[in-house]
C-alpha cells in the first residue's frame, strides 16, 4: 500500500501541515521535528506526487538546468539556447553545476525537487545509475530532457550529437593528409558517447592499416584544459604524434597550450577537436581541424521538448534526437604562444646535468624541460635519487675534482642548506641576486631566508614548498553510523582532529571499532628520513625544542615526554607494518582506501598512477591543518655545484625552474612551487581546492634548521635526525622505556655537539 502524507504525519507525531511545511519549505520546521519527519519518510518509503500537486496548484514555474560546468564553451552555448527559448515563456530557469560529481548532482536534484521545479534539463554524471533518475524523476512524471550522455534503461527525452561519426570523419581527414601517428584524448569511458568515439577512431585507423598502441595513443581521463595540458606534456616525453584529436574544444585549449609551451606549433602537430562554432575564426579558433556543432540549437531543442511536456504532460511522447557535425578544415595559421616567451639564445648544443630527488613532482618538471631547451638551446639531463640516498650522493659528488663530477645543478632539502653551504658544496649565487636577475618578491614570505640564505650569501632558489597537511576521507567522517558510534565510545564529535590525543582516538576508532576501513592511518618509519617528521611535528605542537636559542641541548623536558607518549600510543592503532613503510607507501595506503587519514607533504599526495587506479578518490578527500597546528616547513631548493664549469647556464636553469613563468604549469603537472601567486590563482584553486590551506598554513610552519657549536660550526641535521630516530626505534621494538630513551637521546645529542666542536 502506498504511503500518504497522513501516514508520515502520524508516524512522526506531527500534523499534516507540519509535514507539508517540511516538504515544501513553506514555513520553518525545528531541527528535531525535521529529523523525525525525514525518518518517517524513509521508513515508509513515502514519495510525493509532483505531477498531481502541480496540476492542482498550477503555480510551479521554475525549471532546473544542471550542467557539468561553464568552463567548456560548449555548455555555455547549450545554456544560451535553453535561455533563449524559455525567455518568452512563463518559466524561470535555475542553473546548477554538478562538476561531474555524482553526489553533488544527486544533492542538486533533491534540492530542486524540494523547490518544486516543473521540469529539468540535465547533462548527467550518473550514467550507470538509471534507477536514481527513474525513482526521483521519471516515476514521478517529472518532465525531463537528457543531453549528451545516454542513460541505458531510462525512457526519457534524449538529445546528443553523433560524436563518433564526427571523430571518425576527423581521423579520416587527418589520415588522408598523411598523418598516421595519431593520438585521441576523450572524456571518461563510463560515458557511452566517449567509448563510441574511441571505437570509431580505432575502426578508422584499422581500415587504413594503422596500428594503435592504446596505452600510448588513447587517453580517457577527462577533457578539461588542465587535464589535456598534463596529458599532452607527459605524452611528448615518450611519443611525438603526427596529430592529436580531442572530443571537445576546452580540451583543445590545453593541448595547444602544452604544444606552445614546449616549443611546438599546430603546424608541427595539428590538433583536431569536436565543436568549434564561432564567427571570429581568426581570433578565437586555435585548432587545425574541427567539427562545427550548433550547440545553441541543441539547447533550443531541449527547451522546446521540455515546454511541450510541460504543456501536455500526459500525451507528449519522449523523443530521441541525434544532431550532426560539419567538418571544418582551417588553413595553417601562426599558433598563439603561451605567456612565457624567453629570448632565444644559441648555446651551441650544451647540456646541463641535474641531480634531483626521485619523486613524482621532479618527474613532472622533467616534462617541462623542452620549454627551457627551446628558449636557451641548452639540453637538460636529469638523474633522480631516492630521498634516503640523496644527501650522501651530493657529498660524494662534491669530493670529486672540478670537471670530474657530471652534475651542475642539485636539489637539496631545507635542513641541508647550512651543511652544504658551509662545506662549500654549493656555489654562492649572490651576484645574480644582486643584479636582480630574479625577483625574491614572487616567493612565499621569508622563503629566501629558509631556502637560500646562509650567513651573507645565497646558495639556492626556492623550488618546492611542502607544508604538512592532514588529509582525510570525507565519506568516513560524515557517515552517520561512524559519527554516532564515535560519540558513544569517545564522548566527542567525529571531526578532523585538532590535537594529537584526538588524532589517536580517531585512529583507534577506525582501526578497532568499525568495519568501514582497515586502519586509521599509516606511519612511515622504514628509514629515519621518513620517521623524523612524525617526531618533529609532535615535538613542535608540544612546544618542545631539541636546542635552545644558544644551541644548547634542551631535549630532556616534560614537553618531549608528552610528544613521545602521543607518538607511541598511536602506533598501536596504525597499519602494523610501519617499520617497512616509506612516505610513498603511506600515500598509497590512503589513496587505495586502506586508511582513513594521512599526514604528509602535499607534493607526495599527487600520484597519477595511484589516482587513476582509484578514480574519483580526490573528490572524496578533505583536508585540514595537522593536529596541534605546528607543521614542519618542508621544502626543496635548487642550487649549483661549486665545481660546475657551467655556473651561468646552471643559474639560467634554476631561475627558469623556480620562476613564476612556469609555476602554474608545474602545478598542473602535480608540482608545488614556492611561488606565492600559484596558491592564489582562482583557476588552480578550483582544480586544487586545498591550495588556500597550503597558503595559509605557511604562516604557522616551522623549518628544521641545524644548530651551531660554540665556535660557529654547523652540526649535521642528518646526524641529529639519526640520533633522535634511533631512540624511537628502540621504543617501537619495546627494548626501552620513554624516559630512558629521552635521557639517552639528550646525552647523545650533547656528545654530537662536542664531537663537532673538537673536529678541526
Amino acid at each position: 500500500m502506498v504511503a500518504t502524507i497522513k501516514d508520515v504525519a502520524k508516524k512522526a507525531g506531527v500534523s499534516i501541515a507540519t509535514v507539508s511545511n517540511y516538504l515544501n519549505n513553506t514555513n520553518p520546521v525545528r531541527k528535531e521535528t525535521a529529523t523525525r519527519i525525514q525518518a518517517a519518510i524513509d521508513s515508509l518509503g513515502y514519495k510525493q506526487n509532483y505531477m498531481a500537486r502541480n496540476l492542482k496548484a498550477q503555480r510551479y514555474t521554475d525549471v532546473g538546468v544542471i550542467l557539468p560546468d561553464l568552463d567548456n564553451p560548449y555548455y555555455v552555448q547549450i545554456f544560451q539556447g535553453i535561455e533563449k527559448t524559455f525567455h518568452q515563456s512563463k518559466y524561470y530557469l535555475t542553473l546548477a553545476f554538478s562538476y561531474d560529481d555524482p553526489e553533488r548532482e544527486a544533492e542538486i536534484i533533491d534540492n530542486l525537487l524540494k523547490k518544486q521545479v516543473a521540469g529539468l534539463v540535465l547533462v548527467p554524471s550518473m550514467v550507470d545509475n538509471w534507477k536514481f533518475y527513474y525513482h526521483h524523476l521519471v516515476s514521478r512524471d517529472k518532465p525531463l530532457v537528457i543531453l549528451d550522455r545516454q542513460i541505458d534503461n531510462l525512457e526519457t527525452n534524449f538529445i546528443a550529437f553523433e560524436n563518433e561519426k564526427a571523430i571518425a570523419d576527423l581521423a579520416k581527414s587527418l589520415i588522408d593528409q598523411g598523418k598516421r601517428n595519431l593520438v585521441l584524448i576523450t572524456g571518461p569511458r563510463k560515458y557511452r558517447e566517449e567509448q563510441l568515439c574511441i571505437d570509431a577512431f580505432l575502426e578508422v585507423c584499422s581500415q587504413n592499416d594503422i596500428d594503435i598502441n592504446q596505452a600510448l595513443q588513447v587517453y580517457s581521463v577527462g577533457t578539461s584544459k588542465e587535464e589535456t595540458f598534463r596529458i599532452t606534456t607527459n605524452l611528448l616525453r615518450r611519443f611525438l604524434p603526427d596529430a592529436i584529436l580531442t572530443t571537445n574544444g576546452a580540451g583543445a585549449v590545453g593541448i595547444i597550450e602544452s604544444l606552445s609551451f614546449l616549443g611546438y606549433s599546430t603546424n608541427d602537430i595539428p590538433v583536431a577537436t569536436l565543436g568549434e562554432e564561432r564567427w571570429n575564426k581568426y581570433t578565437h579558433s586555435i585548432s587545425s581541424l574541427s567539427s562545427q556543432r550548433p550547440a545553441i540549437q541543441m539547447g533550443e531543442q531541449a527547451a522546446q521538448l521540455l515546454l511541450e511536456q510541460l504543456k501536455s504532460p500526459f500525451v507528449s511522447e519522449n523523443r530521441r534526437i541525434l544532431m550532426t557535425d560539419k567538418i571544418l578544415t582551417k588553413e595553417p595559421h601562426p599558433v598563439r604562444y603561451a605567456q612565457y616567451q624567453p629570448i632565444q639564445i644559441d648555446r651551441n648544443g650544451q647540456t646541463l646535468k641535474v641531480l634531483l630527488l626521485d619523486t613524482y613532482q621532479t618527474h613532472a618538471l622533467s616534462g617541462l624541460f623542452s620549454n627551457f631547451t627551446s628558449a636557451t638551446g641548452i639540453a637538460v639531463d636529469a638523474t633522480s635519487i631516492p630521498h634516503p640516498e640523496l644527501f650522501e650522493r651530493i657529498i660524494q659528488e662534491s669530493r670529486k675534482a672540478p670537471g670530474d663530477s657530471p652534475f651542475d645543478v642539485v636539489m637539496f632539502d631545507i635542513p641541508w642548506l647550512y651543511t652544504l653551504a658551509s662545506s662549500k658544496v654549493l656555489a654562492d649565487i649572490s651576484p645574480h641576486i644582486e643584479r636582480k636577475e630574479i625577483n625574491p618578491g614572487i616567493f612565499l614570505p621569508r622563503s629566501f631566508e629558509y631556502f637560500s640564505r646562509f650567513e651573507k650569501g645565497h646558495y639556492g632558489l626556492p623550488f618546492m614548498y611542502a607544508p604538512q597537511i592532514l588529509f582525510y576521507r570525507k565519506d568516513l567522517f560524515e557517515d552517520p553510523f561512524n559519527k554516532t558510534e564515535f560519540d558513544r565510545l569517545f564522548k566527542s564529535k567525529l571531526r578532523p582532529p585538532q590535537t594529537w590525543k584526538e588524532f589517536n582516538a580517531i585512529c583507534e576508532f577506525f582501526t578497532s571499532h568499525t568495519d568501514h576501513i582497515s586502519y586509521g592511518t599509516s606511519i612511515p618509519a622504514s628509514h629515519p628520513e621518513y620517521l623524523a617528521p612524525e617526531i618533529y611535528m609532535r615535538l613542535f605542537s608540544s612546544n618542545s625544542q631539541v636546542f635552545d636559542k644558544n644551541n644548547q641541548v634542551t631535549f630532556s623536558n616534560p614537553r618531549t615526554l608528552k610528544a613521545y607518549i602521543d607518538l607511541i600510543k598511536v602506533m598501536k592503532h596504525v597499519k602494523p607494518n610501519y617499520l617497512q613503510t616509506s612516505d610513498m607507501d603511506a600515500v598509497k595506503d590512503f589513496l587505495l582506501g586502506e586508511t582513513a587519514m594521512l599526514i604528509t607533504y602535499p607534493s607526495f599526495l599527487y600520484d597519477e598512477e595511484l589516482i587513476s587506479a582509484n578514480p574519483g578518490i580526490l573528490n572524496n578527500i578533505a583536508h585540514s591543518n595537522i593536529p596541534g597546528n605546528a607543521p614542519i616547513l618542508g621544502g626543496w631548493s635548487l642550487g649549483i655545484f661549486a665545481q660546475s664549469e657551467q655556473k651561468d647556464q646552471a643559474f639560467d636553469f634554476i631561475k627558469w625552474a623556480c620562476s613564476d613563468k612556469i609555476s602554474d604549469y608545474f602545478a598542473l603537472m602535480g608540482g608545488y612551487s614556492a611561488v606565492e601567486s600559484t596558491y592564489l590563482n582562482d583557476e588552480l584553486t578550483k582544480l586544487y581546492p586545498w591550495f588556500p590551506l597550503y597558503h595559509s598554513t605557511y604562516k604557522t610552519t616551522r623549518p628544521i634548521l641545524p644548530p651551531r657549536t660554540a665556535s660557529g660550526k654547523i652540526v649535521s641535521q642528518n646526524k641529529i635526525d639519526s640520533i633522535i630516530c634511533h631512540g624511537v626505534y628502540e621504543l617501537l621494538k619495546d627494548s626501552s622505556d620513554i624516559p630512558s630513551v629521552i635521557e639517552k637521546t639528550h646525552k647523545a645529542l650533547e656528545e654530537l655537539i662536542l664531537s663537532h666542536e673538537e673536529t678541526t
